[in-house]
């Protein structure tokens, strides 16, 4: 389509040229007049690709081709796939003071708690749900039957862990960088005679991520 239009307009642009050509006087020496400079007429610029037309009064043209200057590359931005979550633990207590949940194990689950351990068959004690059975489990480890019973919890979270840290001793921790999507924070801590258990749901959605773990967002305390 381009070419045809383009022939259109020197079809046209050169009879007119022609026209005018012909209300001039014949010169007698036509060789001498062929070597005569080219006077530049009329110039066409066709934008959809930076062509231009140079038409000139002897009735030829020229067609030239702009170039244009390379586009800057542009840096591809790296896709951020995983996320790095850090977090801080820590109970206020009574008299205001806030201890810090230090070196604990903490775990970043594929799935809920309570939902593991239904998964595995855990019941929990009367009176009480899986888990305040799990805190209690972790407070009194000492005897034979709670400890069998947290161990049972732990072994069955295992296939479920996509990372795992320890606290240091002001209760902070970071994990390795996971995939990003939703994940359940576990971990049990003590603080004096006061246990806390955490299963928090937390959504990774940027390159790093922080939260804090308190009694206020813990699925049990006591």
């Amino acid at each position: 389509m381009k070419k045809i239009i383009l022939f259109l307009m020197i079809s046209l642009l050169t009879s007119s040229i022609t026209a005018q050509t012909r209300k001039q006087p014949t010169r007698k020496n036509p060789a001498r007049n062929s070597a005569a400079p080219r006077k530049l007429v009329d110039t066409i610029s066709l934008d959809e690709d930076g062509t231009e037309i140079l038409l000139y009064d002897n009735m030829t043209y020229e067609i030239k081709q702009s170039v244009r200057p390379a586009e800057p590359v542009r840096p591809v931005q790296p896709v951020v796939s995983t996320s790095r979550l850090s977090f801080e633990t820590g109970l206020v207590l009574k008299s205001g003071d806030v201890k810090p949940i230090a070196r604990t194990t903490f775990y970043l689950l594929d799935k809920g708690v309570i939902e593991i351990m239904r998964d595995a068959g855990m019941q929990a004690d009367s009176g009480l749900n899986l888990i305040d059975t799990l805190g209690m489990a972790y407070y009194g480890r000492a005897g034979e039957v709670r400890a069998q019973y947290y161990a049972k919890a732990l072994e069955a979270i295992k296939p479920h862990i996509k990372a795992q840290t320890t606290t240091d001793f002001n209760g902070r921790g970071q994990f390795e960088p996971v995939p990003l999507g939703s994940y359940f924070m576990f971990g049990v801590g003590q603080v004096f005679k006061n246990i806390v258990v955490w299963d928090a749901t937390v959504e990774l959605k940027n390159p790093s991520m922080h939260v804090t773990l308190d009694q206020n967002n813990a699925a049990s305390a006591f």
